[in-house]
């Protein structure tokens, strides 16, 4: 599902193109419609985030990215020096969905009182975080310079910033179907095989060589039995423990994961549990700043 909509687009713009040339020469409308669609459909540009970039939430407080996306989220990225009209126009759109829990915005202004200044001006409903200037602004340069806010699906597993998408007040139907498509995708996330209690973990402050241990605690609670068939890690720094017996429904197991930092700075290790209840794996995550 990484580009249903803006497929969608393109198709329209192909579809469009088969007027005749007097047709298509004669209206602006249709004009813009084209250069929309095709700029959302071949000029948009995925990117990864490294799980270190710290962002601020309104009361300064620093938040690592890796923590903000602890599941998917749909990000509408907003600057002060964006067409206000523009911005007012997503704002608006957010605020009229029904679930706009999946939702957060990545912002940068001249400062905090400045955004903050924004955020009530425009009526914000959403988490808002501040990307400072210069703290990896070059990640977003590319698609900032457009002028305009845009949204993008940040995956929290790898961080991936994909299925951009730069809406048009001229269009507002297109946007409303990109917010309901996202948000429906978004959504339909399968609870019911939520295996682990927690699956994240940060250890702070740790010491480079030392190991550490982390138990994830996860229960079945289905009818079926429960199989854990395989688990995968990210590097050797992680070794993971557990029991492959069947649990019954109603049974506990614990997954013991000993980690021991190599290196020093940030890192952050992951763990993948593939089980017979799901057709995709839990994804475990150990993070640390070792010293």
């Amino acid at each position: 599902m990484k580009y249903p909509l803006l497929t969608s687009l393109f198709l329209l713009w192909t579809a469009a193109s088969c007027h005749s040339p007097q047709e298509k020469q004669g209206s602006t409308d249709e004009k813009l419609f084209r250069e929309y669609c095709l700029m959302n459909a071949t000029e948009t540009y995925d990117f990864a985030l490294p799980g270190s970039l710290t962002v601020e939430d309104l009361q300064g407080n620093p938040v690592r990215i890796d923590s903000l996306a602890k599941e998917d989220k749909l990000i509408l990225r907003i600057r002060g020096s964006f067409c206000e009209d523009c911005v007012l126009a997503e704002i608006k759109q957010i605020n009229n969905l029904k679930d706009c829990s999946h939702i957060a915005i990545i912002a940068t202004y001249d400062n905090l009182r400045v955004l903050k200044i924004a955020v009530e001006k425009y009526g914000i409903k959403v988490p808002v975080y501040h990307l400072t200037n210069g703290a990896g602004q070059e990640l977003f340069s590319r698609n900032d310079k457009k002028g305009i806010p845009y949204l993008f699906l940040l995956r929290h597993q790898t961080l991936q910033c994909e299925s951009t998408f730069f809406p048009s007040k001229l269009f507002p139907d297109f946007s409303a179907s990109y917010y309901e498509t996202m948000t429906g995708y978004l959504a339909r996330e399968d609870k019911k095989h939520t295996l682990f209690t927690f699956t994240d973990k940060d250890l702070g402050t740790v010491e480079r060589g030392k190991t550490y241990e982390v138990e994830f605690d996860y229960r079945n609670t289905t009818d079926s039995l429960l199989v854990i068939h395989d688990v995968r890690h990210s590097c050797d720094c992680v070794v993971p423990q557990w029991k492959n017996a069947p649990l019954r429904k109603g049974e506990s197991g614990k997954l013991t994961v000993r980690f021991t930092p190599k290196g020093h700075g940030y890192s952050m290790q992951s763990v993948m549990v593939y089980h017979n209840q799901s057709r995709y794996p839990s994804r475990l995550t150990i993070r640390a700043e070792a010293k």
